[in-house]
């Protein structure tokens, strides 16, 4: 005897099985799955339960997001100082939000209003803006108490870190001399800086910033500056890097070939000196008949070249083509409003 199916009996949409038909993606729902014990070395195992061993992470628990500040302490890997040392502090306190944004007014790259404010180790810009700080701390517990509260846990846990290399960097300073690993204290970003030009002229900078870099196997100190500079229609900033090589031991800051201005020797006879220069470039801008005789430095296939740059009156000459020698090159020439014609000469050094 063979049994048969009542056809009415059959959903919709079953199939010949008589199982509904799965349909992928028609249920408006989200699937989770989460990585699970391995089965394989090869593939990840999906689960639906949520792994027992995990738990959320501590910075997102709300315990956590009540503190004013969150500091993070990793394991010191050398054999030398302390087993565990600062590597970076959260600061989640809208009071200190605030102060920081008092204590950093200009500062180059830090925004203290951003909900997740994050400084790292070494931590330079408190070590640049300390004094401020504390001025600001003093203020406050005269003023407001419990924003003073929450600048000084903040200031106590700095302080324990920083406290040690800011008395090498003062005993450093009152010798006038630098190591190494501490030149970036000289350069706070927007110090005035002196680098000596060709010729002996200082060059006054503002610093952008700085950092350590290695090129080749060597270790050098990149400044970032920038300085005022004319492109032919207006005077605007340039940007320009100063770099300073790796030296053993101390070395005189004035003795750098890059330093904050405020080290110069002779600092008011230097600035009246640029100013003076500064004066005579804003003179010259524009079209004007100028001459000069005497060494240039050009630029040629990428590497810097000295000439010699001689101006002739060609109304007083019967023949130029003498002037015209192997070693002389001609460059540029006009005749003035008088009718005189000149000529540029560069001869090869």
């Amino acid at each position: 005897m063979v049994a048969t199916t009542d056809p009415q009996q059959v959903p919709e949409h079953s199939g010949a099985s008589g199982k509904d038909e799965v349909r992928m993606g028609s249920e408006c729902r989200i699937q989770t799955l989460y990585e699970g014990a391995p089965k394989c070395g090869c593939c990840k195992n999906w689960v639906e339960e949520y792994p027992a061993d995990l738990r959320m992470a501590i910075e997102e628990q709300e315990s956590t997001k009540q503190k004013a500040l969150v500091v993070r302490m990793r394991k010191n890997h050398t054999n030398e100082g302390k087993l565990l040392e600062l590597d970076s502090v959260v600061v989640q306190s809208e009071s200190l939000k605030k102060t920081l944004s008092d204590v950093f007014d200009g500062y180059q790259g830090i925004t203290a209003s951003l909900k997740k404010l994050v400084f790292k180790a070494p931590f330079r810009p408190f070590y640049y803006r300390w004094a401020t700080l504390e001025k600001v701390l003093q203020r406050q517990k005269a003023e407001d108490t419990e924003a003073a509260n929450y600048t000084q846990l903040l200031r106590d846990v700095l302080h324990t870190e920083l406290r040690d290399t800011m008395a090498e960097i003062e005993d450093l300073l009152n010798h006038r001399v630098i190591t190494w690993s501490l030149l970036w204290a000289l350069f706070e970003p927007g110090t005035r800086m002196i680098a000596s030009q060709e010729g002996g002229r200082d060059r006054f900078y503002i610093v952008d910033s700085c950092d350590y870099s290695r090129l080749n196997g060597s270790s050098q100190f990149h400044v970032k500056v920038k300085f005022v500079d004319w492109d032919g229609h207006r005077f605007g900033y340039q940007q320009a890097t100063v770099v300073i090589g790796q030296y053993a031991g101390t070395r005189a800051i004035d003795a750098l070939n890059a330093f904050p201005a405020s080290f110069h020797a002779s600092f008011q006879e230097a600035e009246a000196n640029a100013i003076v220069r500064g004066r005579k470039s804003v003179q010259l801008c524009g079209q004007h008949y100028v001459a000069y005789s005497g060494t240039v430095v050009l630029q040629v296939r990428g590497r810097l070249v000295k000439r010699q740059v001689c101006i002739y009156d060609l109304s007083r000459q019967s023949n130029a083509a003498h002037l015209l020698t192997d070693e002389t090159f001609l460059i540029g020439g006009w005749t003035n409003c008088c009718g005189c014609r000149f000529l540029f000469l560069q001869q090869f050094a």
